[in-house]
């Protein structure tokens, strides 16, 4: 059995991503955000909405490093992508991965909710 549920969509001007898990991991942010580029790569859209449901977040700066730049090298640089966590407790660990991803040459912003992340989509080129 999976060990965590992904659910990726196309919408009309972004594509959606929801996710969730009970421990968040290099693996298992690997294996998420590469079905994602592949959804990404699919697509003709370069916009990427993601809703994260993981209980567990990494606990160390070192963690959260590798899973960012993980995800980075999986090119989603000259993408626009909005990231809601559905647990508060995260966002201060995802700030820090939000700075992360923007110097590695992501544009991407954190967000504390799906509405939010959706308007700020549409401001986006």
């Amino acid at each position: 059995m999976k060990d965590y549920k992904l659910e990726i969509e196309q919408r009309e001007e972004y594509v959606y991503a929801y996710y969730e898990a009970e421990k968040d991991s290099v693996a298992l942010s690997n294996k998420l955000w590469g079905k994602i580029s592949t959804a990404m790569s699919s697509s003709d859209l370069s916009k990427l909405l993601v809703v994260e449901n993981i209980k567990i977040n990494p606990g160390s700066v070192l963690e959260i490093y590798n899973i960012v730049n993980a995800a980075v090298k999986l090119d989603f640089r000259g993408m626009t992508i909005a990231f809601v966590d559905l647990i508060e407790d995260h966002y201060s660990s995802n700030k820090f991965g939000e700075t992360l991803a923007v110097n590695l040459g992501v544009n991407g912003k954190i967000f504390r909710t799906i509405e939010e992340a959706e308007e700020w989509l549409k401001t986006q080129p």
